[in-house]
């Protein structure tokens, strides 16, 4: 049975590239081959069916016992849209500058002024409430680095949500 076995000894056969164990990774829900490193940025979560996958024991270690960082960054965030009860009392002082306006000059302001009243008295608003934000964030930066410093910031973060 010498039918499947090589007759001419000059072809040698290709040797078999190598490649590095740990550098792919397959999804198990959809067989997807990963890249290691672009599964790592994914947070170990496939990019196709976002199949969570096992972190490593190391990285569940250093999620687990931090090594001095604060839980999270607090920042005060944009303000998207106003609620209607801070667009009542836009509409309040709006209503109340161009009365002001009126009875100091006895005429009606134009378009253009009532546009400018309006988007001053809504930038004011705006910029108290993010004031009072930022203000709220800096006294739980405050309140946690003095908890993290003692060893507890868990409890002060839950007071906090």
């Amino acid at each position: 049975m010498a039918w499947f076995k090589r007759k001419d000894e000059k072809i040698k056969e290709r040797d078999k590239k190598s490649i590095p164990d740990g550098l792919w990774e397959k999804c198990p829900s959809c067989n997807e081959i990963l890249y290691r490193q672009e599964l790592e940025k994914n947070h170990s979560v496939c990019r196709h069916c976002e199949h969570h996958f096992r972190v490593s024991s190391r990285l569940y270690f250093d999620i687990l016992l931090d090594n001095g960082t604060p839980p999270c960054d607090l920042e005060a965030t944009p303000i998207p849209d106003l609620s209607p009860s801070e667009m009542k009392s836009i509409q309040d002082i709006y209503a109340n500058k161009v009365l002001g306006i009126v009875e100091s000059s006895g005429q009606a302001p134009s378009m253009e002024e009532m546009d400018e009243i309006k988007e001053s008295v809504s930038q004011e608003l705006r910029f108290s409430i993010l004031q009072e934000a930022q203000n709220r964030a800096d006294r739980m930066k405050l309140k946690i680095s003095d908890q993290f410093a003692e060893g507890g910031w868990a409890e002060c973060f839950n007071d906090f949500i």
